[in-house]
């Protein structure tokens, strides 16, 4: 039966323990009792830590910090012995602590240490300085600390500066390093927001908006029709009045059924001609005035536009049919 079986088989059973724990502990430890054996220390630590976070015990400690040992970790195992000391005293397995206190004494000049400083500099709010992704107390800044040989990394962050980070390799028995948080760099300022994004707006081409009923073309064909039929009742009214004069001049001043007229009578003939002649125009320019608004309302120009010169306006018609 090898040391770690014969120690374990010597701790009394905790009645605390959860039986599917201890269950689970030993079929773990025994796992790395094995692997112990067979030299694969790698592999057997892990197994033993589990057990032993499972159902604790100083034996299981004691086991442990050996294989810790043998796998070369040296300050886990001194560590783990510290540990097995104090809980087999407290079990009152004195031959138990006597055994982890020869080993603390036998590995303590063998430790490799690693001084973590932080420069006063690099002292700031929020400064968080880890080894190996675990926090550093402020009270362990500047202490040799045993750490397990081989590669570490030392790392520092703060809020608004950038993150620095260094590696020490570790090789040598009894040998100290040291390394220093510098200060560290101010992070680059964030970029400004996106500026807020304009609200949609919702367009329609032009073919799609509801075309104006009353538009300029319209406008100006009801003013030119109701031109052209003020016109045609002017140019009516003429008429009429120059039909009554001449009666006039006939029933009055031409005896002999008009054959013969007094000064006064052809005088009154030629200025019933007259107005009829106006009665004419009138009605002529007014009928073609209308007929003009009722085309503008009624027949669709690509554009109406007036033309003013001096002496006379007219209105400039473009379209096709």
């Amino acid at each position: 039966m090898s040391v770690a079986q014969s120690v374990r088989a010597d701790e009394p059973p905790k009645a605390s323990a959860d039986a599917s724990n201890a269950a689970a502990a030993q079929a773990l430890f025994d796992e790395g009792v094995h692997l112990m054996e067979a030299g694969r220390f790698e592999e057997a630590c892990p197994k033993l830590a589990a057990s032993q976070k499972l159902d604790p015990g100083a034996g299981t400690l004691l086991d442990l910090g050996t294989c810790y040992e043998r796998n070369g970790q040296s300050a886990s195992a001194w560590a783990t012995f510290q540990e097995a000391e104090n809980a087999a005293r407290r079990a009152s397995h004195d031959d138990w602590a006597e055994r982890a206190h020869a080993h603390v004494v036998a590995l303590d000049p063998r430790l490799e240490r690693l001084v973590v400083a932080v420069d006063q500099r690099a002292l700031v709010p929020g400064l968080v300085v880890q080894r190996d992704g675990t926090p550093v107390e402020t009270s362990a800044w500047g202490l040799p600390i045993p750490v397990d040989p081989g590669r570490h990394e030392v790392r520092a962050s703060a809020p608004g500066k950038r993150d620095w980070s260094t590696t020490v390799e570790l090789r040598t028995e009894g040998a100290s390093s040291t390394v220093t948080v510098p200060a560290l760099e101010d992070a680059p300022a964030p970029p400004p927001p996106p500026p807020p994004s304009p609200a949609p707006v919702t367009s329609f081409p032009p073919e799609h908006l509801a075309p104006t009923f009353w538009t300029t073309q319209r406008v100006v064909g009801v003013a030119l029709a109701g031109a052209g039929v003020l016109g045609i009742a002017v140019g009516s009214g003429l008429g009429l009045a120059a039909r009554g004069k001449y009666q006039d001049a006939v029933d009055n001043d031409c005896p002999g059924q008009g054959t013969q007229c007094t000064a006064a009578g052809v005088q009154e003939g030629q200025d019933a001609h007259g107005m009829a002649t106006a009665s004419t125009i009138v009605f002529v320019a007014s009928a073609a005035t209308l007929a003009t608004g009722a085309v503008l309302f009624f027949v669709p120009f690509g554009e109406v536009a007036p033309v003013v010169a001096p002496g006379h306006a007219s209105l400039t018609l473009r379209g096709a049919w």
